[in-house]
């Protein structure tokens, strides 16, 4: 069976691209408002997966090189600028996102057999949403800032 990107026409594969970036904007966005206090992982799970589902859309277009003219093509028709290099944006933005990934994955909560964990249990027994100390999160919060830089 063919995979989604070789039978996706190059308009839906450049709005997928563009859905996913908008989300992750947001996301980041949300995340970078809420630093007075710590963080709610119900905050940063949507900013890792769709920061996550960003970088494995990328990545899987600009490894074909067939995909990858067209996307070329399209945006500069979408842009109105047959010069516009989005292949040096993209790569710019995908090298900063990776990073973000990386650096959210490192400092995300992790239960003692490694998962990721998102939940925790109080002392009272009740389950309740984790949360991320503004100062536990070096990484992420720069990272952010430095994806964020690179979209135009």
């Amino acid at each position: 069976m063919p995979s989604l990107l070789t039978t996706t026409p190059v308009s839906d594969l450049y709005n997928q691209i563009r859905t996913l970036g908008i989300a992750t904007q947001n996301n980041c966005l949300a995340v970078q408002g809420a630093t007075a206090a710590p963080i709610s992982c119900n905050l940063l799970m949507p900013l890792l997966s769709t920061a996550s589902r960003l970088v494995t859309l990328l990545q899987t277009t600009m490894a074909n090189t067939v995909l990858s003219a067209a996307l070329v093509s399209y945006t500069q028709i979408q842009m109105a600028d047959p010069t516009f290099d989005v292949v040096t944006d993209v790569t710019t933005s995908l090298t900063a996102l990776e990073a973000l990934v990386a650096a959210l994955l490192a400092e995300y909560p992790h239960s003692s057999d490694g998962s990721l964990a998102d939940r925790v249990m109080d002392s009272s027994g009740n389950v309740t949403v984790a949360a991320v100390p503004v100062a536990s999160l070096t990484a992420t919060l720069p990272a952010i800032a430095a994806w964020l830089a690179t979209q135009v």
